[in-house]
């Protein structure tokens, strides 16, 4: 949990290149976690990394629907 939570730090400060590395590493430790998924595709929207953000939003909706995903993938369109 150390990883996500140091990772919604970085993203509050819109230090999103940081956020979007410990996001990555909390997805490796915790893959089954909704909170990461969603705080990794956020950053990286912020990040304009769009293809990649809509790739895994898909993903996680097909394995796990979740309103959340839905939204996120909104703003990517």
């Amino acid at each position: 949990r150390a990883a996500f939570n140091l990772g919604t730090l970085y993203l509050s400060q819109k230090k999103y290149a940081d956020a979007e590395d410990q996001f990555r590493a909390a997805v490796k430790l915790e893959p089954r976690g909704v909170d990461v998924y969603q705080s990794l595709a956020e950053t990286l929207i912020q990040r304009q990394k769009l293809d990649e953000a809509e790739t895994l939003l898909k993903q996680r909706l097909q394995e796990n629907p979740q309103v959340e995903f839905v939204l996120l993938l909104a703003q990517v369109y």
